[in-house]
């Protein structure tokens, strides 16, 4: 197996990106599998409780808008991880996951005052395949992996080489020390995660990590992830996918009453379907507006419009994205004679009317909104299937309920409020992925 390593040993081996791509491809697997495994030995001397310690001080470190961290991913998404790092988001998400016990990470512990013990010991290797579009959500998976005390490999994308590496290399860094004087070190972490590239063509690369895996995460698109699912792989290895699904937003009539109400709910809904350009599994692509409100969905579409306009200006588009123009502009074009197209002077946004668009449109990403009038938004289970994910709403809670327990019936696995789909919830996809990385060991 012939691959670049782009990280190991708690390092960075190199950042030079044009000198990786024209390198020939070298490296030996078995010392890399046995390094991560040899670092993994003290990341299971840990408590979680100290590894959630640990990525606090993560998380305080990058907040730090000097920090180099910052200085390089302002614009994709940095600030997401920063949340999802903190102390007292982690503390809950494991208690969540983890039959409400979290201290089940660190040996046996009675359940429910039971005699039963349970214990929640870590797979083995869990490998990685990072998506290339939006290489920041791949980190998700990852700091699950380091949780659940697993050493990880992580295969990354040819288009974005080094996020995830550098990434590790600013974590490496960063060490905490207990109220009892323990010092908890980042390098000897990190030391149980290596990152490599290899080209995606290269079958043996590819049958090799997924026969040393015990658990393999795949990001990506569907022919991406079933041909990762496809690989042979040993007896008893767990699959977590997280492949194409797309998400969409529904508002009733009665949250149209006025044109305050209104406004806040576009404004709520041009901060979601801004987040990563629109590449997440839970960016909204179509709006659909139901009828008989005191704001129409033409006129809520020209108050989305202007609210994108300001939005544009809050979340900038980070300066490596490149738009599909070409697509943009024809879609621009034909809603101009076929109904109303509103956007930006440029490529920043584009919110996209018709009075006879039906159903969930194909995604342009980049900002693009398809707003659609609907007669009753419970008709919009119609649309629901497993490869949609997330239904943000602006309901009443009682009709919210209602609609929530007939589109997750149809495969819906999020009916958030618009202004939260953006968020990276527990569960996500409908599984507790931490719970998905462990083995449930018991004594009675």
């Amino acid at each position: 197996m012939k691959f670049h390593t782009l990280f190991v040993n708690g390092e960075l081996k190199t950042s030079n990106e044009t000198l990786v791509s024209n390198l020939e491809l070298s490296g030996n697997f078995s010392e890399v599998l046995s390094s991560i495994k040899q670092g993994q030995q003290y990341l299971t001397s840990l408590e979680i409780e100290d590894i959630i310690l640990w990525l606090d001080a993560i998380c305080t470190s990058w907040s730090d808008r000097q920090s180099d961290v910052q200085q390089l991913y302002s614009n994709q998404g940095i600030n997401f991880l920063i949340y999802w790092f903190r102390k007292k988001h982690l503390l809950e998400i494991t208690d969540l996951a983890l039959r409400g016990n979290r201290k089940f990470l660190d040996g046996f512990h009675t359940v429910n005052g039971s005699e039963i013990k349970l214990s929640a010991q870590p797979r083995g290797v869990v490998s990685h395949w990072i998506a290339g579009n939006v290489p920041m959500l791949g980190m998700l998976s990852l700091i699950q992996g380091i949780i659940t005390k697993n050493a990880n490999l992580v295969k990354v994308s040819k288009d974005n080489l080094y996020v995830v590496p550098t990434l590790l290399a600013s974590m490496a860094e960063v060490d905490v020390r207990k109220s009892n004087g323990q010092l908890i070190e980042g390098k000897k972490i990190v030391n149980s995660i290596a990152c490599i590239y290899y080209p995606s063509s290269d079958k043996s690369a590819l049958n090799e990590m997924s026969l040393n895996s015990q658990v393999r995460v795949a990001w990506g698109g569907m022919e991406a992830v079933e041909n990762i699912i496809n690989l042979p792989r040993k007896f008893g290895c767990e699959d977590i996918v997280f492949g194409p699904k797309t998400s969409f937003m529904v508002i009733g009539s009665e949250k149209l009453s006025n044109l305050e109400d209104s406004k806040k709910i576009a404004k709520k809904a041009s901060i979601d379907a801004s987040q990563f350009e629109q590449q997440g599994c839970n960016a909204p692509h179509t709006v659909f507006v139901e009828k008989g409100g005191e704001i129409s969905p033409l006129e809520f579409s020209k108050l989305l419009s202007s609210e994108m306009e300001l939005t544009s200006k809050r979340i900038v588009r980070d300066p490596g994205v490149v738009p599909d123009v070409g697509k943009i502009l024809t879609l621009r074009a034909k809603y101009e004679m076929m109904g109303e197209a509103f956007y930006s002077k440029g490529l920043e946004w584009t919110v996209l009317f018709s009075e006879d668009d039906k159903g969930l449109a194909e995604p342009c990403y980049f900002r693009t909104l398809f707003v659609r009038p609907i007669d009753d938004v419970m008709l919009v289970e119609n649309y629901c299937s497993h490869l949609t994910q997330t239904a943000g709403v602006a309901l009443s809670d009682e009709r919210k309920e209602q609609f929530a327990l007939r589109v997750t019936a149809k495969g819906i696995d999020r009916v958030p409020d618009i202004g939260a789909m953006s968020a990276y919830e527990v569960p996500w996809d409908g599984i507790f992925m931490i719970d998905r990385l462990v083995r449930w060991c018991k004594i009675s």
